[in-house]
């Protein structure tokens, strides 16, 4: 279950506060009791926003220092904010089923919310269903560490279980 992350005072977003649920849904956790599911259910699926209340904006505005406190807690890791943002490329694949070879990408663009894999934290979940079992990606760390996106300090707090590689698919 992720852990709560405790704002120490309003991050602004033009000339108002962050709101709790856009803190919960950049962080990914679940909507926050009392929040309307309409404007959960926008910032999802980036419908009927304000240019300036998008997930893109609100991470532009909030995103560092949100990254600084989650990575104060969580090393080795990124929140969902990061991976719809910055992340520069999706997570290698490093093991497990062949993948059938398709005439098209299941990971492609979706409109303007970009390639899939921006919501899944970095891994292209779309070809599990292609495969023939369990596909595996490197872990946060690992990807981390390749691309040397690394906080001051971080590398050397990150966990072993942030390197472990990601199971995605079914077992048949």
């Amino acid at each position: 279950m992720p852990q709560k992350l405790q704002r120490r005072g309003p991050v602004q977003i033009g000339r108002r506060d962050i709101l709790p649920e856009e803190v919960a849904f950049l962080t990914g956790q679940p909507r926050p009791e009392g929040a309307d599911p309409v404007r959960w259910y926008a910032l999802t699926y980036e419908s009927g926003l304000k240019p300036s209340e998008t997930p893109s904006a609100l991470w532009r505005a909030a995103g560092e220092a949100i990254l600084r406190a989650w990575v104060a807690r969580r090393p080795g890791r990124r929140p969902h904010g990061w991976w719809l943002v910055e992340a520069p490329e999706p997570r290698r694949r490093v093991g497990g089923a062949d993948l059938p070879s398709l005439s098209w990408d299941p990971e492609r663009a979706d409109g303007r919310r970009g390639p899939r894999w921006r919501r899944t934290l970095g891994i292209p979940r779309a070809w599990a269903q292609f495969a023939s079992g369990v596909i595996q990606f490197e872990g946060e760390a690992a990807y981390l560490d390749r691309l040397g996106l690394w906080m001051d300090g971080e590398r050397d707090r990150a966990p072993k279980t942030a390197w472990d590689p990601v199971d995605v698919g079914v077992q048949r």
